[in-house]
């Protein structure tokens, strides 16, 4: 898997700044750079989501991943029903069309809703900072609104075939990362439990490069797990204490 990963990250970014090229600027090179990581993620989320459904991942990331089918099979249904009337359009097919990038709008509009839904879940007592759902959201939004901008470049006839089939995979990639990330963030909120998938652990420690991060995750989850579970039991002995005074009234 590690070498697909390499090949997907490789290719993603020596695509994009062929046919970004003609733009000829230091900032389309870092956009290039920054995009192409889509590719990676979402690999790694749909490698992790297989395994998981495969039976070869733990519980906690196969209960997670299950949560998800209902909510994969609706934008899956409605992105692969766009793609098809583009495709069945009564126009020649050309590269100009969006078919591609339809599939994966509909993984930004959910991964949107359940941004928002995780800042009114509480956990220990406590929300997440309004802050950091305002900055998720804003990010998902934005990433939007410059996907709606790459397509109506696509659709003017602007960009060339190459152009336009990176630009969609990197939109249908950026929307899956999106997707699985939001999901998961919720996950752990209503559930209130922090896991490491041992299939990801697995594969980052097989890469002799990989982000410290992740390999550090397990034990930064151990310590947010028993900080949670302590923080749950101070509030439910606070409740406690507060039934038994309303009692004795």
């Amino acid at each position: 898997m590690k070498y697909a990963l390499y090949a997907i990250a490789l290719i993603s970014f020596i695509w994009g700044a062929i046919v970004n090229s003609g733009f000829n600027s230091t900032s389309m090179l870092l956009a290039t750079s920054y995009t192409s990581v889509f590719w990676g993620v979402a690999l790694i989320y749909l490698y992790d989501f297989l395994m998981a459904e495969a039976g070869r991942n733990s519980p906690y990331m196969a209960e997670f991943y299950s949560s998800l089918r209902a909510d994969l099979l609706v934008s899956c249904v409605i992105g692969f029903s766009l793609a098809l009337l583009f495709w069945n359009a009564p126009n020649t097919y050309s590269w100009s069309n969006i078919d591609l990038a339809a599939i994966g709008l509909p993984f930004l509009v959910y991964a949107l809703n359940d941004t928002i839904q995780s800042g009114r879940i509480k956990i220990g007592g406590n929300k997440l900072p309004r802050k950091i759902v305002s900055i998720m959201a804003f990010i998902q939004i934005i990433t939007y609104g410059l996907s709606m901008y790459c397509l109506s470049y696509i659709l003017s006839g602007k960009a060339s075939s190459s152009q336009s089939v990176w630009i969609q995979l990197t939109i249908v990639s950026a929307a899956l990362t999106f997707f699985f990330g939001a999901k998961q963030i919720r996950f752990i909120l209503t559930k209130q439990r922090l896991e490491v998938s041992p299939v990801l652990l697995n594969l980052f420690q097989s890469i002799p490069a990989s982000p410290l991060l992740y390999k550090e995750l397990q034990s930064g989850a151990d310590l947010w797990n028993a900080e949670i579970k302590k923080s749950n039991a101070t509030k439910r002995k606070l409740s406690n204490s507060s039934r038994s005074k309303k009692k004795r009234k």
